[in-house]
């Protein structure tokens, strides 16, 4: 296991992160409809950078007031109108004094921001965890499986700050596919 501590380097610029929720529409619908371009650039132009992590949108623009806007194209056969509002928001640079339990939406926003430069590097996602693998450096045993090195990730506040956890992982894979797998469970019921 490695532990890094993250530590803002510019301390005279505060950065405030404020988090949005967006809470009238189902999980599946607010996947669907606020990844659609037209609602992404909606988005951005009121956010101008933003993340989504689940029911919220973290962003470091000033915006006090509720939002809602109606989707331009229609969803599961109706148009829907998208209420965000902020909840709460809190500084980088008070991240390194904060216990975790202070503000559960600041790990939120800061392993989302992991989990998406671990998937923009040459790095495969298996799984919903925070699971990166190198396919590159796959090793093949006995012509039967293969084991792929990687690494999971998440971010921790301790008492002296904030720190990013990185572990070695392994992931162990069959050569074989699914039809050959299917076929062969075939073979063997005959």
């Amino acid at each position: 296991m490695t532990a890094v501590q993250i530590v803002q380097p510019n301390k005279e610029r505060q950065q405030v992160v404020r988090n949005f929720n967006v809470n009238n529409l189902e999980t599946f619908q607010k996947y669907k409809i606020l990844g659609d371009k037209h609602q992404a650039a909606m988005l951005k132009k009121i956010f101008v950078n933003y993340v989504c992590v689940g029911d919220n949108i973290f962003s470091t623009t000033c915006h006090d007031g509720k939002i809602d806007f109606e989707t331009k194209n229609f969803f599961f056969g109706r148009k829907f109108t998208i209420l965000i509002e902020r909840v709460s928001e809190f500084q980088l640079d008070d991240l390194n004094q904060m216990r975790m339990e202070e503000h559960p939406f600041a790990l939120n926003f800061i392993n989302s921001i992991i989990k998406t430069q671990m998937r923009n590097s040459n790095l495969c996602q298996i799984g919903r965890n925070p699971r990166f693998f190198m396919r590159s450096e796959a090793k093949v045993f006995d012509g039967a499986v293969q084991t792929w090195p990687g690494f999971f990730t998440s971010s921790w506040i301790f008492q002296r700050g904030l720190y990013l956890i990185i572990d070695n992982i392994s992931k162990n894979l069959s050569v074989d596919n699914c039809l050959l797998l299917i076929n062969d469970q075939m073979d063997r019921f005959r």
